[in-house]
């Protein structure tokens, strides 16, 4: 599917100031898909390493992190024929899981044999600890849900109706009845739907919402694993409990989410570690907190 991320991407691999890349975001935002179509598309060679369940990857980097034994390691897992100098794009998904890949990125930017891009989930990427962060040898670009325009571009819309559209929003014209319709159904199934991508695709080739329910259930149940994941083991059901509670919270006229509304789980001083981390927990439990 279409997403305007693939612009910036392209931006950077032009870019003459060459640094490693960093893309964050939350899971099932489309982040391992769109770096290897953009991989695939712009490099004569892609070569993937997940960290998440690769162990002979994260090995090779628990040794020296300096380019050529990073560079030698990693050949002999992918081959040194698929590691081709200035033609190869080297893709470190899951990177939260290994924070020595992390520190690494500085030694393959100041190499600049291979461009290197790296992805990971907004939680770990901002929990696990990094020995020693690449300042200035890498760009973090955040990547966010499908909106409302790669929505209409997965069901098929084309950019001329986009523009037509986007032209008389800029210069004040009617729309055109028949035209707004179709953008206000579209708009009531994006409502639903929401932008995760295999939500939007599932929808896209079905037109029914009857599986993307269960994909979001899916999802929702993938954030929980990250809770129980990066959480400390004392707060992770207060932490789900939070997590829990937002939505529904939210979705009362005034809006405010408040810790003391979250049902406590645990012993009372698990939850007041949870509701404040500065360590004041009996004025953000017994009070709230808009969000």
């Amino acid at each position: 599917m279409r997403r305007k991320i693939t612009e910036r991407l392209l931006e950077w691999k032009r870019s003459a100031r060459r640094t490693c890349l960093v893309l964050k975001g939350a899971r099932q935002v489309g982040k391992t898909y769109i770096l290897r179509e953009f991989g695939r598309e712009n490099y004569d060679s892609l070569v993937y390493f997940d960290l998440s369940r690769d162990e002979t990857a994260r090995r090779i980097f628990d040794g020296s992190l300096d380019a050529d034994s990073l560079i030698m390691g990693l050949s002999t897992i992918v081959g040194e024929s698929k590691l081709i100098p200035g033609r190869t794009l080297i893709f470190l998904d899951e990177i939260q899981d290994c924070p020595r890949a992390r520190t690494s990125l500085k030694s393959f930017a100041d190499d600049g044999r291979y461009d290197v891009v790296a992805a990971g989930s907004l939680l770990g990427l901002r929990m696990n600890d990094v020995p020693d962060y690449p300042v200035g040898y890498e760009e973090i670009v955040e990547m966010h849900p499908m909106d409302f325009e790669e929505f209409m571009w997965a069901l098929g819309t084309g950019t001329e109706a986009i523009e037509h559209i986007r032209g008389c929003i800029r210069d004040r014209k009617p729309i055109g009845q028949p035209i707004l319709d179709i953008m206000t159904r579209y708009l009531r199934w994006y409502c639903i739907v929401g932008g995760m991508p295999a939500a939007v695709e599932t929808f896209a080739s079905e037109r029914k919402f009857d599986n993307v329910h269960t994909i979001h259930s899916d999802i929702l149940s993938s954030y929980m694993d990250d809770v129980s994941k990066h959480a400390p083991a004392s707060q992770r059901t207060n932490v789900a409990g939070c997590f829990r509670s937002i939505a529904v919270q939210l979705a009362r006229k005034g809006k405010r989410f408040m810790y003391s509304r979250v049902e406590p789980t645990e012993p009372s001083s698990a939850m007041e570690e949870v509701g404040d981390p500065d360590g004041d927990a009996s004025e953000s439990c017994a009070g709230s907190r808009d969000y």
